[in-house]
């Protein structure tokens, strides 16, 4: 029987429950089942107002789960919708920043990407003896970078507030960095270098896969 994919979500997070799956920008086609537009609102599709396509990738789960985000968001001094000016701070989709949906197949965007994402097997994450909903956890994973799933890394001032979402039902769906390249392990090696949307910031997408509500929050 085809499951929802509120069981499909609900199932995958609780057997990788301290797993993430790593994951690095590449160039098109290298990436098939994914698309990313590292600047959205200088070059991304536009679909309203001030309101772009960001990206799109495929959960690993048993049956295709795509999730598309959208956003408002800009790189822009003094703008109201500034990523930076927004930062250290925990938003739904009320907000109207960014928005995400669930596809069975992958949705095109409306022009052609240049970068996805290539994903790599899953490791512990978070390693040690807490969970990462546990008070005792000190909120950094064992992968600071890119990432499906896992344990987000957050030091900010909105940390207690992410502490409850975890405690509560919520799990880490995305995390973002800013692009990097390292001589020591190619997983960090993005194809993309430039201006990025969330600047030095790791931008994380938590979902509570029962109810499917969306938070994000970058910092």
């Amino acid at each position: 029987m085809k499951q929802s994919k509120q069981q499909l979500m609900a199932t995958w997070f609780e057997d990788r429950r301290r797993q993430c799956f790593p994951l690095r920008i590449v160039e098109l086609p290298k990436s098939r089942d994914s698309w990313l537009f590292p600047t959205p609102w200088i070059d991304g599709p536009e679909i309203g107002p001030s309101h772009w396509e960001y990206c799109c990738f495929r959960l690993p789960t048993e049956e295709p789960v795509y999730v598309k985000i959208t956003t408002t968001l800009v790189d822009e001094y003094g703008a109201r919708n500034e990523a930076g000016a927004l930062s250290y701070a925990i938003h739904d989709e009320g907000a109207g920043y960014l928005t995400t949906t669930f596809h069975t197949e992958l949705p095109a965007p409306g022009i052609p990407a240049k970068y996805g994402f290539e994903i790599f097997e899953p490791i512990p994450d978070p390693t040690g003896p807490y969970d990462k909903s546990d008070p005792a956890w000190d909120f950094h994973g064992q992968w600071l970078g890119h990432k499906i799933g896992g344990a987000p890394f957050i030091h900010g001032p909105d940390r207690d507030e992410l502490r409850n979402l975890l405690q509560n039902g919520y799990e880490l769906l995305l995390m973002l960095k800013e692009p990097s390249y390292s001589v020591d392990d190619w997983k960090r090696c993005d194809d993309y270098s430039g201006d990025w949307l969330f600047g030095e910031h790791r931008f994380n997408v938590l979902i509570n896969p029962r109810t499917m509500d969306v938070r994000y929050t970058w910092g």
